[in-house]
């Protein structure tokens, strides 16, 4: 009887935790970093250039994974609902707006190539900034891990490159299992913050605009 219970209880506490980590959302768009720039007139596109995004397998406002009491994955999206790059962009231009700049945000489409983006930009602005997501996804269960691979490049007016940093990197941390499932994602979106911040304080991009 005793072995019963514990199998139950067992069982009770891997469909609480699979009922938490459904629905999980990142909220990127109302992100302020303290990023800034020389030029007063900047285009700024995001391209989502995940492999999974790129042949359809995962949709574009997907943004990693929750994982249920039984290990069992689910999908975590965008709090807006919108493309995961749209919200990103939103956030860069926002902060840099708030500095003084003056932003227009290009939509790049995932399946375009990385010549036509850089094109497209080179056509909006004097100078613009072209962030690649190569890679972006949590992955969230009783450990919490990170992958990261972004490229961010400045465009000049011919479709010339710039300057070009590139960050990649992965974080796995243990979660503290008495702090809230969905107030943990939350946090996830200061990553993106950190990297932002990052990329516009090297010396290299920081020159070009």
């Amino acid at each position: 009887m005793r072995r019963f219970c514990s199998l139950l209880l067992t069982i009770v506490a891997a469909l609480s935790l699979g009922a938490c980590a459904v629905g999980v959302k990142h909220e990127y768009e109302q992100l302020t970093a303290d990023i800034r720039v020389k030029s007063p007139q900047i285009a700024l596109g995001v391209h989502d250039q995940r492999p999974y995004v790129v042949n359809g397998t995962k949709k574009e406002d997907f943004t990693g994974l929750t994982r249920g009491g039984f290990n069992n994955p689910f999908d975590a999206s965008t709090a807006s609902g919108k493309p995961m790059a749209d919200d990103l962009a939103k956030a860069i231009a926002d902060s840099l707006t708030r500095n003084g700049a003056q932003v227009t945000i290009v939509r790049l489409e995932p399946k375009m190539t990385k010549t036509e983006a850089v094109a497209k930009l080179a056509q909006s602005a004097p100078k613009a900034v072209l962030l690649s997501v190569l890679e972006w996804k949590t992955d969230l269960g009783y450990v919490f891990r990170h992958l990261c691979d972004l490229e961010m490049s400045v465009i000049g007016r011919n479709g010339a490159v710039l300057a070009s940093e590139r960050i990649a990197d992965s974080h796995e941390f243990k979660k503290d299992l008495d702090l809230p499932r969905k107030i943990f994602a939350r946090e996830v979106p200061a990553v993106f913050k950190q990297h932002m911040e990052q990329f516009f304080n090297t010396p290299a991009i920081a020159g070009a605009l």
